[in-house]
Order: structure tokens, then C-alpha cells, then sequence
């Protein structure tokens, strides 16, 4: 019993932190040490953006839910939405869509897959990620690198899935469709 006296005493004396959520310069800085490139930042529909290039892949870091500083300098942001796309070419949209479903229903997929309408050269595959910056969470190294890893598992994962369509086109193999979407 003195024992659980102790324990609950301690927790109770364990100052709470609460995020004070990240502005543009700070998220920019961060993108920075992990040494994206091209990094860009502008206000757009009066949120924080903040464009970039990581493992040559343009990519987009939008905050959200934004309050002003009560020096009314910069606004600090308590969500940070990281997105991507790419185009494919060589796919139709119910492949892509097959593509995305199968990605998402993975026990361990990163991020949230989705179609962003159909692109200059083909269907945009594009991934997402929402890091909420609540309570003790910080917008730091660690987000960047589970964005990137997300990225990777993603891109890697769609363009093998693109090669096996490719592939059984080239070699004329035709499998039913499992979806009625292209109806």
C-alpha cells in the first residue's frame, strides 16, 4: 500500500506539458534538418503550406488548426497534414483504386491512400498523413522520418503492384475484375 502511495505521489508531482502546437518557421526548420530541399512556405486559404522535395518527391505539409501567438507575430498550429502524389500512367482508375484499397486494408499501412482525380498523364496516387499535436506531442525529427517512412512503404508498394499489372498485360493474362467500379 505504501508502496502505491508512492507511485500515485510521484505521478501527481510530474509537471504536465501541453503542445503548443508549430508554426511555419519551426515545421520548415525541421523539414530542413532532415535535409529536404526546396523547401517553400506561403500562406494559402489562411492556412500554413509548406512545399518540398524528399527523396525526389514533391511533397506538402499543410497545418491546421492555427491560433495566433498573443504577440500576434506567427500562428501556432496544433494539426500538421503531410501529403504526396504521383501519377501512373499505365494504369486505369479501377486499377489504381484496387491498388489503394489493397494498400489500405493492410494491417500495417502508414497513412491514408486515395485518388486525387486524374492527373496530366494518368491516375494520381496520392498518400496522406495526419499528426495531431496534442497534449505532450511535438512536431519533431521523429514525424519527418515516419512521414518518410510512410512515403517509401507506400510508393514501394504501389509501384509493385503497378509492374504486376504491367506484366500480365504484356504477357496478355486477363483476370476478372473484383469490383464493379468500372460499370
Amino acid at each position: 500500500m505504501k508502496l502505491l502511495t508512492a507511485i500515485f505521489a510521484t505521478i501527481l508531482l510530474i509537471p504536465v506539458s501541453f503542445s503548443e502546437g508549430v508554426t511555419l518557421q519551426e515545421a520548415a526548420k525541421r523539414l530542413g534538418e532532415k535535409g529536404l530541399t526546396s523547401i517553400s512556405g506561403a500562406i494559402y486559404m489562411g492556412e500554413p503550406h509548406i512545399l518540398a522535395m524528399m527523396d525526389d518527391q514533391g511533397i506538402t505539409l499543410r497545418l491546421t488548426q492555427c491560433f495566433r501567438e498573443e504577440d500576434g507575430t506567427e500562428s501556432s498550429c496544433k494539426v500538421a497534414v503531410f501529403s504526396t502524389c504521383r501519377e501512373f500512367s499505365t494504369i486505369d482508375r479501377s486499377e489504381a483504386l484496387e491498388i489503394n484499397n489493397a494498400y489500405s486494408v493492410q494491417f500495417d499501412a502508414r497513412g491514408n491512400a486515395h485518388l486525387e482525380g486524374i492527373g496530366a498523364i494518368g491516375q494520381k496516387m496520392c498518400l496522406h498523413n495526419r499528426i495531431d499535436l496534442q497534449n505532450e506531442d511535438v512536431f519533431d525529427m521523429a514525424d519527418v522520418f515516419e512521414w518518410q517512412l510512410a512515403m517509401r512503404d507506400y510508393f514501394d508498394f504501389v509501384e509493385e503492384k503497378v509492374a504486376r499489372i504491367r506484366t500480365k498485360q504484356m504477357l496478355g493474362i486477363t483476370e476478372p475484375s473484383t469490383n464493379n467500379l468500372s460499370q
